[in-house]
């Protein structure tokens, strides 16, 4: 059995292989699937950005190339003014040349506002004639250079009209900034060389123009085929070292300056500024006689490239994803898995032997439909062990336990009963000359007596009770948290119910048997099971003996039938008394009038007694019937305890319950005096009262002393058919009934004794 449950809950359980698989068949394919899609999406945003790249190459190229184009066209328009063809054919107008070469100067300068540092026009010895710088007018003084030395100015003197020279960035100490330097040599109307017209561009002005091509983080950079770094867009102009190997030494960039220089294109994968990065990279057109060489490109890192598709987020994806499939690989494998787990533990359970054990389970597919298959299986095995079980402990005849289960449970009652310091009581019964009943009328008669018997008990007993066929025609009832009083009187009305039963036996007569009962009680008179039923047996006994269909309990019968010494004789005593105030608080319990009563009626007549001087036994006489006076009233209890009025029906009952109760008492006490007391309670001192009319001192006086006391707690106390009077009220009706309903010397003396009780209390 161990190895069972074992196995339910091991690794090799079926839930564990179900959740492996569906894990495996749900996260294998999400982990290749994001790395397909991860590699595809790079593969995309990789081709998707070189495509931008070089686009933004050509864009810048395009701006440069502009750049230069525009400068130069408008350095060759200001070269065919008259003022710079003509300066040196007419001195007498040379001031006036001046002033249209500083508009003219002027003019290119605004065109290319903050683009062109200075511009100026040299004769050919290089000594300047006009020139501007930041768009402002130089007076001669402020020009006195010569440009000689300068290699623009030399180029320039070499070229041909109309071709413009575009020399190598330099240092201008003037404005402290990298220029690039352009020159036109300016001829005369008789193709002379008469000078040269230059213009200085600021080389940061190239940054300018492709900055705006580039995303922000984006690196724009244009080399030179000399390697020079002649554009780097995060880089201010005074902060670049012309040398583009110096501001980069990684191999695979270097590798890239040198394709630049050499005026390949193309798109590589570098290291750049110790980041991963992609290059696109394109030789800028040369202008015609250019001799500059220039090279553009466009540097983007991986990160921001990747950057919506990084690893880290898809690793994240496959993370939550795998998370999310492994909690449907759970449900899914506990959707399977739970019901079998289900049937195998209700399985091991009803193994085990608890055969109520059922598989919970509300599904309409297969698995349902088998958890419903093996419920009403299991059902059918419970009903099946049930039914044996009950065979086992059922006397089959009578439907009550049998002797065995009989035995078994009283000694489970007496632990509990000893456990909670409980009580509990046997009662014994046996049916009377059942012998000889059976030998008369045939042992199937005798059957059918048995089983209505059986048949009558179990529909007395209470749930908590235990009633068992002891042997032949003995039975035995269990009743827990009852005493010998309550045990009584639920014997005496079992034994009248028998009594009245009608027993066809096969020659179709009608017949009656009675029965015989003992009681005995726990702890009282017994405190083990051996003596509870040696006890009981005594009682059924003595039942027997004194004239069987009665009822007996064992105190009465140790008391009455053996000599005992003086101290056990007080506590028999101290037992009887116990007996009769339960018997009373019985009684108070199912009589709304008397409830709670017992205990005051029955000190106020013994007050009464004591001023009649009685002895000691009829002190005890009377304190017994005060106790027990009304146990008749318990007989019609269903009839007659009730709202509203009385019924003559009803009232003929109560009128009966003096006689009855002797009756009942007679079956269990030897009490003459408390006998002839209760069963006259209800006479009246004129003679009209029940059941005998007896008249003035014919009535005994412990019945005079009860009926006076009865009837004054009746009208002050709670009661369903008469309205409940004051003491002033009760009092006066005693006085104006005295000498007819009541002895008017007892009820002179009850009066007194309240008007005393009343007088201690205040």
């Amino acid at each position: 059995m161990n190895n069972t449950i074992l196995r339910i809950s091991s690794p090799k359980s079926i839930y564990t292989k179900l959740f492996i698989l569906f894990s495996i068949i749900g996260v294998i394919p999400l982990v290749v699937g994001s790395f397909y899609a991860y590699s595809k999406s790079r593969q995309t945003l990789l081709h998707s950005a070189l495509k931008e790249q070089e686009l933004k190459v050509n864009n810048g190229m395009r701006n440069i190339v502009t750049l230069f184009v525009e400068s130069n066209t408008n350095l060759i328009l200001s070269g065919q003014n008259t003022a710079f063809v003509r300066f040196f054919e007419d001195h007498n107008d040379s001031n006036l040349y001046r002033d249209e070469q500083a508009k003219a100067l002027l003019q290119i300068s605004s065109i290319f506002h903050g683009i062109i540092e200075s511009a100026g026009f040299a004769d050919v010895n290089g000594r300047v004639i006009s020139a501007v710088k930041e768009g402002k007018n130089l007076s001669p003084h402020e020009y006195s250079e010569n440009i000689s030395g300068s290699s623009f100015f030399k180029e320039a003197l070499l070229l041909g009209k109309g071709i413009v020279f575009n020399g190598h960035p330099v240092f201008s100490q003037s404005s402290g900034k990298w220029i690039i330097p352009s020159a036109l040599p300016i001829y005369n109307n008789k193709e002379k060389l008469i000078g040269v017209l230059y213009a200085q561009i600021y080389l940061d002005s190239i940054t300018r123009f492709i900055k705006n091509i580039a995303h922000p983080d984006d690196i724009v950079i244009v080399v030179d085929q000399n390697g020079n770094l002649i554009s780097h867009t995060k880089k201010r102009t005074g902060e670049i070292i012309l040398s583009a190997g110096n501001l980069e030494n990684d191999p695979s960039f270097l590798s890239v300056v040198s394709r630049m220089r050499s005026g390949e294109g193309g798109n590589r994968r570098i290291i750049y500024d110790g980041k991963p990065s992609y290059i696109t990279y394109k030789d800028i057109p040369e202008e015609r006689d250019n001799h500059n060489r220039w090279s553009l490109g466009v540097i983007t890192s991986e990160d921001a490239i990747y950057g919506e598709v990084s690893a880290k987020k898809y690793l994240l994806f496959v993370l939550t994803g795998s998370m999310v499939l492994f909690a449907i690989a759970g449900m899914l494998g506990w959707r399977i898995s739970h019901p079998i787990h289900e049937l195998t533990k209700t399985s091991v359970s009803m193994s085990r032997g608890n055969l109520s054990s059922r598989v919970k389970l509300n599904r309409e597919d297969e698995i349902g439909q088998l958890a419903s298959a093996f419920n009403e299986m299991a059902a059918s095995i419970q009903s099946s062990h049930e039914e044996l079980t009950k065979l086992s402990i059922t006397d089959s005849l009578t439907g009550l336990f049998n002797h065995r289960e009989f035995h078994k449970r009283l000694e489970e009652e007496v632990k509990r009963a000893s456990r909670y310091n409980s009580i509990l009581s046997l009662m014994m019964i046996d049916i009377d000359n059942f012998k000889n009943f059976n030998d008369t009328y045939g042992h199937q008669s005798g059957d059918e007596a048995l089983r209505a018997i059986g048949k009558i008990i179990l529909q007395e007993v209470r749930s908590s009770d235990f009633a068992a066929r002891y042997g032949g025609e003995e039975m035995a009832i269990l009743l827990p948290e009852t005493n010998s009083a309550e045990a009584f009187i639920f014997s005496d009305r079992l034994r009248e119910n028998i009594e009245q039963l009608s027993i066809k036996v096969l020659n179709g007569e009608t017949l009656h048997v009675t029965v015989s009962i003992g009681i005995t009680s726990f702890p009282g008179d017994a405190t083990d099971r051996k003596s509870l039923i040696e006890t009981a047996d005594k009682a059924l006994y003595f039942a027997k003996e004194s004239g069987r269909n009665k009822t007996v309990l064992y105190y009465n019968t140790l008391k009455n039938n053996f000599e005992v010494p003086g101290k056990t004789k007080s506590l028999l005593e101290d037992i009887e008394e116990w007996i009769f105030r339960s018997l009373s608080t019985t009684i108070d319990e199912r009589l709304p009038s008397r409830r709670g009563h017992s205990v005051t009626i029955s000190r106020t007549a013994l007050q009464i007694a004591r001023a009649y001087n009685l002895n000691d036994s009829q002190m005890r006489d009377l304190k017994v019937a005060t106790y027990l006076y009304e146990i008749g009233m318990l007989k019609s209890l269903s009839q007659t305890i009730k709202e509203g009025a009385v019924s003559k029906e009803e009232l003929d009952l109560i009128k009966d319950h003096p006689e009855t109760g002797v009756e009942i008492l007679k079956k269990i006490f030897n009490l003459q005096n408390v006998f002839q007391a209760i069963n006259h309670h209800h006479e009246r001192y004129d003679g009209t009262g029940y059941p005998s009319g007896l008249k003035g001192e014919d009535i005994p006086l412990l019945s005079r002393i009860i009926s006076v006391v009865d009837t004054y707690h009746t009208m002050v106390s709670f009661n369903p058919h008469n309205k409940r009077l004051t003491q002033e009220e009760a009092i006066e009706e005693l006085k104006r009934n005295a000498g007819t309903q009541f002895d008017p010397v007892i009820v002179e003396t009850f009066i007194r004794i309240l008007a005393g009780n009343n007088n201690e209390h205040e």
